[in-house]
């Protein structure tokens, strides 16, 4: 299949930047007690290709200013950018909620991952019709890991599942028994497929992106590089031509296997 490049056009900047809502967790640790929030890994590289392109982008939480960070690997240099970048920190900080946001302003909503993902996302009403009000104006849907549990819930202006018909990937069983969870993994793609989608999975631990018309959605934080690459030459075919229509998928050799399973218990550090 063809690599998905980064596309380097520029975003037509003359008018008003275009919106995108990174969506992040509020839940700092499961109901078992297990730490949640999201990984950074999963917010600072969208976030970098998303602002380097011109995109006004804020966070966007089920319940304001409470977003959380769930693990933060300060050897990889997005990461490390992302804490010393003022505007992202404050942003961050300050995450807003679905409702008071106005859903078509945005071109592009993303889901954060981490398991907090996965007993907030869509449980949260005033997110699915953010969402849902996003995705009918013609927004870009993508989410990465556990945060496809985000989309469950959206349908289209005929009351489809924005996921029916389409290819996605998320979180697969084998990288959250590694984790030591309690079976999301299969709940979550059992969910993902009964609204329609077909699920399917690369390498665990390992970069996987898969395209399908305007949905991009990412297995796990080593895909955030491929993700963010993916998310902006899909933006810049939605807002240029109302395409693509056509299914890509990648799954690349890592460079850089994420922290992983035995450094979790740690905290906000991997």
């Amino acid at each position: 299949m063809t690599p998905i490049e980064s596309r380097t056009q520029d975003i037509n900047q003359a008018t008003v930047p275009l919106r995108a809502g990174i969506v992040v967790t509020s839940i700092e640790r499961t109901v078992d007690g297990r730490r949640a929030g999201c990984w950074l890994a999963d917010i600072a590289y969208p976030w970098r290709a998303l602002r380097r392109n011109g995109w006004d982008v804020e966070f966007i939480c089920p319940r304001v200013g409470r977003a959380v960070l769930g693990g933060v690997d300060r050897s990889d240099p997005a990461q490390r950018a992302f804490l010393n970048d003022s505007v992202a920190r404050q942003r961050f900080a300050r995450a807003t909620a679905p409702d008071l946001e106005k859903a078509t302003d945005f071109s592009l909503v993303y889901f954060s991952g981490g398991v907090g993902a996965l007993e907030e996302l869509p449980d949260s009403q005033s997110l699915t019709s953010f969402t849902q009000g996003a995705a009918q104006g013609g927004a870009v849907l993508a989410a990465t890991g556990h945060g496809a549990a985000g989309l469950i819930r959206v349908n289209d202006r005929h009351g489809i599942s924005v996921l029916n018909g389409r290819r996605v990937t998320t979180s697969p069983l084998a990288e959250d028994r590694e984790m030591e969870l309690p079976n999301p993994a299969t709940d979550l793609t059992h969910a993902l497929s009964k609204a329609g989608a077909s699920v399917i999975f690369g390498d665990p631990f390992h970069p996987h992106v898969v395209v399908d018309g305007p949905l991009v959605t990412g297995q796990n934080p080593a895909s955030s590089m491929v993700l963010a690459a993916a998310i902006l030459s899909v933006t810049t075919a939605v807002t240029a031509t109302g395409g693509p229509s056509s299914v890509d998928e990648t799954s690349a050799s890592s460079t850089r296997r994420w922290c992983g399973p035995p450094l979790w218990p740690r905290g906000t550090e991997c």
